[in-house]
């Protein structure tokens, strides 16, 4: 598996953050670190096919391309790190997202370490390549199962959170801002237009 196919399934990761997020009021400043990460995948990508097309630089492809894995998977770790913070304080009433989002981002920084380091333990350890297999099975299965296990014990908030977003879509109230006649959602603190406080 090469690391254009892992970039599908960070992919993938990433439009679900975006699906869950992209109802919610303050979901653009939600979705900046996502946005970065994304950007930043990209332009180490691109980074990586110019450095590996320049003749200079034809004896040194596999280390460019693991140098980028690497970074990516540093991207990926510092993004589980600073946003689990927001997912707790976005959805208060399912925290458990957190945990199951950071247990998918894991699995995938094992998955594109494994295929980064596999061509080098192939050519200087040979010997050890079960090693690497066995961990980078383990860790994967540890991070595939923790997930599991968190959505299994939280179903039913899970099942509470999902419905209740559609449920309130229909449920929202508007009322008119006093300051400026602006129509806003009954539960807002501040008009949206104005920002007089309600």
């Amino acid at each position: 598996m090469s690391i254009e196919n892992n970039l599908g399934l960070i992919t993938f990761n990433y439009i679900f953050n975006y699906t869950i997020l992209k109802n919610m009021e303050n979901s653009k400043n939600h979705l900046i670190p996502i946005v970065k990460v994304g950007i930043g995948i990209v332009l180490l990508q691109v980074f990586k096919w110019i450095a590996v097309s320049i003749p200079i630089t034809a004896g040194y492809g596999y280390y460019i391309q693991l140098a980028v894995s690497l970074f990516i998977c540093f991207l990926l770790i510092s993004f589980i790190i600073g946003y689990q913070k927001n997912l707790r304080q976005i959805f208060p009433s399912y925290p458990e997202l957190a945990v199951i989002l950071k247990n998918l981002t894991s699995l995938i920084v094992v998955i594109i370490a494994y295929n980064a380091i596999l061509p080098l333990v192939v050519q200087y350890m040979r010997d050890l390549i079960w090693v690497l297999r066995l961990a980078s099975i383990i860790l994967g299965f540890y991070f595939l199962i923790k997930s599991g296990v968190t959505v299994y014990k939280s179903i039913d908030k899970l099942t509470n959170l999902l419905f209740g977003a559609f449920s309130k879509t229909s449920e929202i109230i508007k009322t008119k801002c006093p300051n400026c006649e602006n129509s806003v959602d009954d539960k807002t603190k501040f008009c949206n237009n104005c920002g007089h406080k309600f």
